[in-house]
C-alpha cells in the first residue's frame, strides 16, 4: 500500500503497456507478425547488454550471458506460447516453476488495475494475443486512497476491505481483465 502520485506519474494502462514494453512487443513481433525472434527489439537489447558486459541487470539479459543463451531463452518462450495456445493459461505453480511470480499489477486510487514493470510481461502479452479472457495476477501495489475508500465503504478492516473491493471491481467491471 502506498500513498503519493505513483499511480498518476507511473500509470501505464494495460493496452499501452502491451504496446510499449519490449517483452510484450517481442511476443507480438514473433507470434502475431510471425517474424524471427532475433529481429525483435528485446533480442537486440539483450544482445547489446551482453556485448557491453552488462550482466548485472537480470531484467535486461534475463540471466543470459551469451547469444546462445538468448536463443535458448527465446526457444523456451516458443514452448510457453505453444503450451498456452493448446492448454490455456497455467499458473506458475501449474507450470512447475519454483517460486515463480505471476503477472504483477498495481491498483490505483480509482481501483483500476494497471501494469508496472515486473514479472509476467511475456505471459500477459501471450494471453492477450491468444484472447485469453482472465489470468491470475499478483497485486504488488495498491494506492492508499483506494484502500481507505474501501474501508469506509465496507466498514471493515484493511484486508477484508481490499478483498471485498477487488471482488467488487471485477464484478462491476468485467472488462478489467488481462487486456486492461
Amino acid at each position: 500500500m502506498a500513498d503519493g502520485d505513483w499511480d498518476i506519474v507511473g500509470r501505464i494502462p494495460m493496452r499501452d503497456f502491451l504496446a510499449i514494453n519490449s517483452s510484450c512487443t517481442a511476443v507480438t513481433h514473433i507470434y502475431r507478425d510471425m517474424l524471427p525472434f532475433d529481429t525483435c527489439e528485446q533480442f537486440g537489447i539483450m544482445r547489446d547488454a551482453i556485448s557491453a558486459g552488462s550482466f548485472q541487470d537480470g531484467w535486461i539479459t534475463r540471466g543470459c550471458k551469451t547469444t546462445d543463451e538468448i536463443v535458448f531463452y527465446f526457444n523456451k518462450l516458443n514452448i510457453l506460447h505453444r503450451d498456452m495456445r493448446c492448454r490455456g493459461f497455467k499458473t506458475q505453480k501449474e507450470l512447475g516453476v519454483p517460486l515463480g511470480e505471476e503477472i504483477n499489477v498495481a491498483v490505483d486510487r480509482n481501483g483500476e488495475f494497471h501494469k508496472q514493470e515486473g514479472e509476467g510481461n511475456h505471459r500477459l502479452a501471450m494471453a492477450s494475443l491468444l484472447k485469453i479472457e482472465r489470468v491470475p495476477v499478483v497485486v504488488r501495489r495498491v494506492h492508499a486512497a483506494w484502500v481507505r475508500e474501501q474501508m469506509r465503504e465496507y466498514r471493515s478492516d484493511m484486508l477484508t476491505a481490499i478483498n471485498l473491493g477487488f471482488a467488487g471491481v471485477v464484478q462491476a467491471h468485467p472488462e478489467r481483465d488481462a487486456r486492461g
